[in-house]
């Protein structure tokens, strides 16, 4: 990104360079050169380095590591979580539009939507998701969406595992280690763990917004783990 505002720059540099130019004479010619070199002959050339070094691939891989699979596994069931009327109503929103921005998603709290999450700290997959200390290592990537406001109304995530991680046995620990948390300004009431194409999903929070994330993971995944919060 730095790069392409850099290239951008220049050509506003550059055309500005041009235009005033331009007020003291209209072409400009190199001694004895047969080309004559205009405004638009210079913008047409740097247009073609811009097309050289900005590339398709490099505009792919940009996008591409904003779209991981945990964050599209959770996307497809937060999607119909916010979708439930029931939920809707029980919130006080007037919309699912308006639901989803109570939520933050990520480790950057994109506002309404599921984000990916570092799982670099592994104090804080611990002490924020529940993920046991021995079981931390077994996750590859995470995405998260949270209520804005309090993680105990709702917080959910989508693990992808290492490749010797099982997702049953990744899934009882979790279990244990959601309700062995301490939670403070009010506990969560309820928890799901599913497993969705290969990804662990987990939600915990309120009654009315985990009974959505169990239609929707009853639907799109398999239901491992479905209980009250002790």
């Amino acid at each position: 990104m730095k790069k392409i505002l850099a290239i951008v720059l220049t050509l506003l540099m550059v055309a500005s360079f041009a235009a005033c130019a331009k007020d003291n004479t209209d072409t400009l010619t190199d001694g004895n050169a047969d080309e004559v070199i205009t405004e638009g002959n210079v913008s047409e050339e740097i247009s073609e380095d811009i097309t050289e070094e900005i590339t398709e691939e490099e505009i792919t891989d940009e996008v591409a590591g904003e779209e991981t699979a945990a964050v599209a596994a959770l996307s497809a069931v937060w999607e119909e979580v916010i979708a439930d009327e029931a939920l809707v109503a029980a919130f006080g929103a007037t919309s699912s539009e308006e639901l989803a921005g109570y939520f933050a998603g990520g480790d950057s709290f994109v506002m309404g939507a599921p984000g990916a999450y570092s799982v670099e700290d592994k104090e804080v997959l611990t002490f924020t998701f529940g993920v046991p200390a021995e079981n931390t290592a077994e996750v590859a990537e995470l995405a998260t969406i949270m209520h804005a406001m309090n993680g105990n109304n709702l917080t959910a995530a989508a693990y992808v595992l290492t490749e010797d991680a099982d997702a049953a046995a990744f899934a009882a620990a979790l279990k244990d280690g959601i309700s062995s948390m301490q939670f403070l300004c009010g506990a969560p009431e309820q928890l799901i763990i599913a497993e969705a194409d290969g990804v662990v999903i987990a939600a915990f929070g309120g009654a009315d917004i985990i009974n959505a994330f169990s239609a929707a993971l009853s639907v799109n995944g398999t239901v491992l783990v479905e209980d009250a919060i002790a």
